[in-house]
């Protein structure tokens, strides 16, 4: 999907980029229009793909990356359709496509996507145990699971057990790490996960 979206992007972007008699073309913006539906086709059955993969496993967060990049390609596309309706320059092109993937990288190294899909995985085990949950990717998500995983091992589901024992590991741990820690080490998102799993800060 990567190489096929990229190439059709570069292949319209060159053609548009001619002279007035041929990039600005009615019939040819018209089948530049109906090149970009097909690659939002083709994002739509991948993220179709993706979801299905979530619905009958679980929640990955690879997946999550995954599905924002697809995202990224699709807002790629618009930004090339509103350069071929507007007569944009190539240079406008690649700097709102390298705005855009700056926003994507500046917003999600503060969100907490570990921890979202430590609780997503663990609420759809607990509404339907059948599925199963996999507690050895939930261990390791880190720090940002340890809610979660406290919420299974509080469950009373069968697997709680097993996830009360891994959670009693990584108390135990982190008050032992703590103690060779100084505040050049501190992380805000751990001690708040550590916070609210432990009896005392």
């Amino acid at each position: 999907m990567t190489a096929a979206a990229l190439l059709s992007a570069a292949v319209l972007a060159a053609l548009f980029q001619q002279g007035e008699g041929t990039g600005q073309s009615p019939a040819l913006k018209r089948l530049g229009y109906v090149w970009i539906a097909q690659n939002f086709v083709l994002i739509a059955g991948v993220i179709q793909r993706l979801l299905c993969y979530i619905r009958d496993f679980q929640l990955t967060a690879p997946r999550v990356y995954a599905i924002s990049f697809v995202l990224l390609v699709a807002a790629g596309f618009a930004l090339l359709a509103v350069h071929i309706a507007r007569k944009r320059t190539l240079n406008w092109l690649i700097l709102s496509n390298g705005l855009a993937t700056l926003a994507l990288f500046f917003v999600m190294q503060f969100l907490n996507v570990e921890g979202w899909v430590a609780h997503y995985n663990v609420a759809r085990w607990k509404l339907n145990s059948q599925k199963g949950l996999d507690l050895d990717y939930l261990a390791c998500l880190g720090a940002p699971a340890w809610p979660a995983l406290k919420q299974a091992a509080e469950s009373g589901l069968p697997g709680a057990r097993d996830a009360a024992k891994r959670l009693e590991h990584f108390i135990e741990q982190e008050r032992s790490d703590r103690k060779y820690r100084d505040w050049r080490s501190w992380q805000a998102r751990r001690a708040m996960s550590a916070a609210r799993v432990m009896d005392q800060p």
